[in-house]
């Protein structure tokens, strides 16, 4: 109980005060908490991001560029963009309006060059992690991309696996039974205690792999969050009667 009100409650509300903190710091967010999305500062232009799910990959941007006078002098609105490196973006899909003396000239292009301050290492502490989301906040944010028709099986697998997590600390108890019945006399203890280790850590490391092979495979999300634990449960039990034979 006390790790899922830890979970659910005290840590995503902890990692939100952390990352707001952050950007506070880096001094380049303008706001988060908008119906708009993202707004950064870039020298001389006001950047707006739709949707950021991976730092590296952005869709529904707008630049807004100023003159030295604060006058609109160009917008560019690009579907999507991505990142290629020392602070070099591709845009596609993009309609550009420059605002001249004559009046506005519009252009559309497939793609263009985008070069900025604004790195994935300023995004990636926005985007939202599963890892870092409640239950509640998981389900509402699947049924959202879910409703506009995008990929929902890496926050779907998060979920299931927050949901287990209490029975997988029950799990990691269970696997150290077998070895605390475990006599001095026998010898070896150290080495014993060592494997009971190893065999914990495993388990942790199995956990976080499962879940990228079944992201991989579209392997139903609640098997892969269980499979490992009552894999893992049942070697436990398996254990437990093999000490109680001896």
């Amino acid at each position: 109980v006390g790790i899922f009100v830890l979970g659910e409650w005290i840590a995503p509300v902890a990692e939100e005060a952390a990352t707001q903190g952050r950007m506070r710091a880096m001094s380049s967010l303008i706001g988060r908490d908008m119906a708009s999305g993202l707004w950064f500062r870039d020298e001389q232009a006001f950047v707006n991001v739709r949707e950021a799910r991976r730092a590296t990959d952005l869709e529904g941007v707008r630049i807004y560029q100023f003159d030295n006078s604060y006058r609109l002098r160009m917008l560019e609105a690009a579907r999507r963009a991505v990142y290629h490196g020392d602070g070099l973006w591709t845009l596609s899909n993009v309609e550009q309006t420059r605002f001249t003396p004559e009046g506005p000239r519009v252009a559309s292009y497939d793609t263009i060059e985008w070069h900025t301050a604004v790195t994935p290492d300023l995004i990636n502490v926005l985007v939202a992690v599963p890892e870092h989301m409640s239950v509640w906040a998981l389900y509402k944010y699947t049924e959202h991309l879910a409703g506009n028709r995008q990929k929902t099986e890496r926050y779907d697998i998060a979920m299931w696996k927050k949901i287990f997590y209490p029975f997988a600390a029950l799990v990691m108890m269970a696997l150290a039974l077998p070895f605390g019945y475990l006599h001095a006399r026998s010898g070896m203890v150290g080495v014993k205690v060592f494997l009971g280790i190893m065999l914990g850590i495993f388990f942790h490391v199995l956990n976080s792999l499962f879940a990228h092979v079944g992201l991989l495979q579209d392997w139903p999300p609640v098997t892969v969050a269980a499979v490992p634990s009552a894999a893992f449960f049942l070697a436990a039990i398996a254990m437990m009667w093999a000490v109680e034979r001896r």
